[in-house]
């Protein structure tokens, strides 16, 4: 009896190693795997700019004649707005019949329809494109989410615009264009009603630059006033703009501005405008019209003693495509910008006292150093260098950034 009790214990004593033997390998392997894993994240290294702007709401000034005819109905227009004239050149016909502003309004409105129809049908879509369509709408698809997403709603118009071509090309490829030429048959019958009757053919009597809008204060904000205006004279000019209603007499069917030059008079605060010279040329960008940017020279600053603040004068003789010059413009300055390498904060290490990260070549975890030259909330910009320091190389372009991983060295292995 005795010699069994021996062996149930020594049986007992054995499983119970057995176990713990068992429990030591799996803690074992799963810290092994933890500071060992293999499992990295990475991005590739690339060139980031960080700009740093000021800017508000500023106002064009420009020089600019209004166009008058002895008609003041519908309007059927011969060139684009922004669209250079010579003399002599026929601009449009100027009905006598309809109400001149709402039913230029809808011709207008009309013509962007034809325009959009007419680019759907008939020769121009093809089943073969349909991929490409897709993509393209695709494409717009997802630059709009991110507009929403980040309260951009500069682009907003101009995206959706644009993501109505590769739609209906689409709608004409899968369902036949038959809806297409009925839509078409009715907008022009609409837009052959609208302009009807007795008409006034106009011609530009001087080459310039064309615009069918018209907002009234032409003959207030012009190239003398902002070279004239002071600060003081700049918000009376406002205000007095603001407390009358707009002129747009009758017979008024656009108006001609003899070159490309404008100015933008935009004020900012005593220390957004600090440091911006007289002389200087900078990049201003519009957010709300397709973000463009344009390169403008500041002319002038004058002071106001009533804001306290700086209206800076930036002038240009650029006109883009598609820009739209409204009275009154939303404009960033771009008063510095700093490029470098982009690299998260979550990739920064310490190694032999020296800030770098880890890249990943091949197999192999390597060290890079990085000379920091800008700080973000949760990342960093690092000077772009193609040398050697001591022992370890800077960190270059498109290089792999290991972002997390565990247990790492220079010169490890990563199976």
């Amino acid at each position: 009896m005795a010699e069994k009790r021996r062996n149930s214990a020594f049986w007992y004593r054995l499983a119970m190693g057995l176990l713990f033997a068992i429990v030591v390998i799996y803690t074992a392997y799963h810290l092994f795997s933890l500071f060992f894993s293999d499992d990295v994240s990475t991005i590739v290294s690339g060139v980031t700019t960080e700009r740093v702007t000021v800017g508000g709401d500023g106002y064009v000034f420009r020089d600019e004649t209004l166009l008058y005819s002895r008609n003041s109905g519908g309007v059927d227009y011969f060139v684009g707005d922004g669209e250079k004239v010579s003399s002599g050149q026929a601009l449009a016909n100027v009905y006598q019949k309809g109400d001149g502003s709402s039913d230029r309004a809808m011709i207008a409105l009309l013509d962007e329809q034809i325009a959009l129809l007419e680019e759907c049908s008939g020769d121009n879509v093809s089943a073969s494109d349909l991929s490409a369509l897709r993509k393209s709408a695709s494409d717009t698809y997802f630059t709009l989410t991110g507009l929403l997403a980040s309260g951009e709603a500069g682009e907003l118009d101009y995206q959706i615009e644009k993501m109505m071509l590769p739609l209906s090309k689409i709608s004409v490829i899968t369902s036949g264009d038959d809806s297409i030429k009925e839509s078409l048959t009715a907008l022009r019958a609409e837009r052959k009603r609208l302009l009807s009757g007795e008409y006034e053919a106009v011609f530009s009597t001087k080459s310039g630059y064309f615009y069918s809008t018209v907002d009234g204060y032409e003959g207030d904000f012009t190239l003398s006033a902002a070279k004239e205006l002071d600060g003081e004279g700049f918000y009376e000019l406002l205000a007095s703009a603001s407390e009358k209603s707009e002129n747009k007499s009758d017979g008024v069917y656009g108006k001609l501005a003899p070159n490309s030059k404008w100015i933008l008079m935009l004020p900012l605060s005593i220390a957004d405008a600090e440091g911006l010279g007289e002389g200087e040329t900078y990049n201003v960008n519009f957010p709300e019209n397709n973000n463009t940017t344009i390169p403008m020279t500041v002319e002038r600053k004058v002071a106001s003693e009533k804001t306290r603040e700086i209206i800076v004068s930036l002038s240009t003789n650029r006109l883009p495509d598609n820009f739209v010059l409204e009275r009154c413009m939303t404009a960033q300055i771009e008063r510095s910008s700093v490029s470098g390498i982009y690299v998260p904060r979550s990739a920064l290490v310490r190694h032999e006292g020296e800030n770098g990260v880890y890249i990943l070549r091949g197999s192999v975890v390597r060290f890079r150093r990085i000379d920091i030259i800008y700080q973000g909330d949760d990342y960093f910009l690092v000077a772009e260098r193609d040398d050697k320091d001591g022992d370890y190389y800077y960190l270059g372009s498109n290089e792999l950034i290991i972002t997390e991983g565990n247990n790492l060295f220079d010169g490890r292995i990563l199976d």
